[in-house]
């Protein structure tokens, strides 16, 4: 399939590189915001954000591989197409789980990293609804990231309903704190 659409796969990384630098611009931008109000936080908060995208740069290397794989080439005549497509698939399913190591940093910030987390909020927010979302997204998250490879290693229909559980648990903490704004 690689090979009957190339460009669609050059597209994919094209937009992962250029969502990783807007990631730059955004960690920056959230560390001017924060900064006056937290400083131990903000930095917390900017090197947990910046962790993750070099991995991900990085990543892309996977896919250029399979890329170059199942396009094939004079470069690669000595190896066989079944080999080269096993190799190509191989190199995607690295990305795969380069992406999942690179989720783990990009999750870091939703884990409680002190008690000042949730300050008194004035009566601005609930609190009761604040860390209700907050677990829900820690559930959410924690759940999706050793569920995913779980599923994609064994096809279980456990890991898959955990993973559904976790995507589900992030979307009701999206409810709670769209109810809350």
């Amino acid at each position: 399939r690689i090979a009957a659409h190339p460009d669609l796969l050059r597209l994919g990384m094209a937009s992962e590189l250029f969502h990783q630098a807007l990631e730059v611009f955004l960690v920056l931008a959230l560390v001017e915001l924060f900064r006056p109000v937290d400083r131990p936080l903000t930095r917390q908060m900017a090197i947990l954000g910046l962790l993750p995208i070099p991995m991900v740069f990085l990543n892309v290397l996977n896919e250029l591989a399979a890329l170059a794989l199942a396009t094939g080439g004079p470069t690669l005549a000595a190896i066989d197409p079944p080999q080269r497509e096993a190799l190509a698939l191989f190199f995607l399913h690295l990305h795969g789980l380069g992406l999942q190591l690179a989720q783990v940093f990009c999750g870091l910030w939703l884990l409680p990293l002190n008690r000042r987390r949730f300050p008194a909020s004035q009566g601005r927010y609930p609190e009761t609804a604040s860390r209700t979302a907050y677990a829900l997204l820690n559930a959410g998250l924690l759940l999706r990231l050793f569920c995913e490879p779980w599923y994609v290693a064994t096809q279980r229909a456990a890991a898959s309903a955990l993973t559904i559980a976790g995507a589900l648990a992030q979307v009701a903490a999206i409810a709670v704190v769209g109810w809350i704004m």
